[in-house]
């Protein structure tokens, strides 16, 4: 149907708009026309929003407070339920507005589809004049649209500043660009570009922040993760899996590897308390070019719990922290070829690769055929 919108357009343009056209703002329904603004407050800043260096002047003992203060707003179940109620409740007021202000923009800007928009206004102003009626032009009726859906975007904006102070606002927006997929920025807020900055909206349990971030927002965000990854935890199993090289390049490749052998990790990285969803990845970090690797550490007593501010709430389960890691034990496991699922097939201890190739089972094949597990100690700093 919108093929066929553009295209009446284009022969009516070409035509010197000789051919009545219909008025598109009351075509129904809406999405023939129109596509969803997702796009609310995205000039809209956060009014309270903290600097750099307040953020920076703050012990981590201050965010681990934050951080845990909301965590206890969030166990109370009613009050998130209802708050994800109206969450709802707005955003399906706000969708028909956003429908109603497309279509009625549209049809004010197209010039070129004759005047039946004009022609609309012109009989408003006559009937107006001679019944003193409250009917108002397309123009008035677009602005009224456009301040009630300013009213709505407020209310859903008033989510976040009511549930959270502005250090817990800031909180929210770090975890929610790390589990986003924008961790790499926040590790080096210096790569920032922003010709490619988009509007990021970031929803958890009915708390919904829409807003286009700057290089301070991931600088920001960097300071506060790095403070929080610093906290003492309850110690807890945790895993992280991905591919790595078996050379030496950017990064030190599994060569590098070895039985007491120290790993930093001075950048903030996601571990996983559930070894299903770090096997995942380092499945997929698979290739004849590289191993699938999986950490393993049996206590982690240091980092933030962000799973509950998480993008992916309950799906990847993540702990962030960074430091310093003993391996103690290297081991490749295989998989079984019939069902795809690691086993112990096949299981190799090694001390370090060249121990590993060495091993009277090993083969090219294994590289693609298998996993390697790194079991890790945390070290006290």
């Amino acid at each position: 149907m919108k093929k066929i919108l553009n295209e009446w357009r284009n022969f009516i343009k070409e035509n010197n708009n000789n051919y009545l056209t219909l008025d598109e703002s009351q075509i129904s329904p809406k999405f023939l026309n129109v596509e969803i603004n997702e796009r609310v407050l995205s000039e809209e800043v956060d009014p309270q929003a903290l600097s750099l260096k307040d953020l920076d002047q703050k012990p981590p003992e201050f965010f681990k407070k934050q951080l845990r203060d909301m965590k206890d707003v969030d166990k109370n179940t009613q009050k998130v339920q209802q708050r994800i109620k109206k969450d709802n409740e707005l955003r399906n007021a706000l969708q028909p507005i956003d429908f109603d202000i497309d279509g009625l923009g549209d049809a004010i800007d197209a010039k070129e589809l004759g005047s039946i928009t004009d022609f609309y206004n012109w009989s408003v102003g006559i009937i107006n004049s001679i019944f003193g009626s409250e009917i108002v032009d397309s123009s008035k009726q677009l602005e009224r649209l456009k301040i009630k859906k300013d009213v709505i975007a407020k209310k859903i904006r008033n989510i976040l500043i009511s549930s959270y102070n502005p250090y817990q606002r800031e909180i929210f927006r770090a975890i929610s660009l790390f589990t986003g997929s924008k961790f790499e920025v926040i590790r080096n807020p210096e790569e920032f570009d922003e010709t490619k900055a988009a509007v990021l909206q970031m929803v958890n349990d009915g708390i919904r922040d829409i807003f286009k971030p700057t290089k301070e927002t991931y600088q920001k965000a960097k300071v506060i993760l790095r403070k929080l990854s610093e906290s003492e935890i309850k110690p807890v199993q945790t895993w992280r899996g991905y591919g790595l090289k078996e050379e030496n390049g950017k990064y030190p490749g599994l060569k590098s590897y070895k039985i007491g052998g120290i790993i930093e990790i001075p950048n903030l990285s996601s571990f996983s308390i559930d070894r299903e969803i770090a096997k995942k990845f380092a499945i997929q970090g698979i290739n004849e070019d590289q191993w699938g690797i999986l950490f393993y550490v049996p206590e982690t007593f240091r980092g933030v719990d962000v799973d509950f501010l998480s993008q992916y709430e309950g799906a990847e389960k993540e702990i962030i922290t960074k430091g310093k890691f003993k391996i103690k034990e290297m081991t490749y496991v295989s998989k079984d070829p019939k069902t795809i699922v690691f086993d112990s097939l096949t299981v190799i201890p090694f001390k370090n690769i060249n121990d590993l190739k060495n091993h009277p089972k090993y083969s090219e094949d294994l590289k693609i055929n298998g996993l390697i597990q790194i079991t890790m100690e945390m070290l006290k700093e």
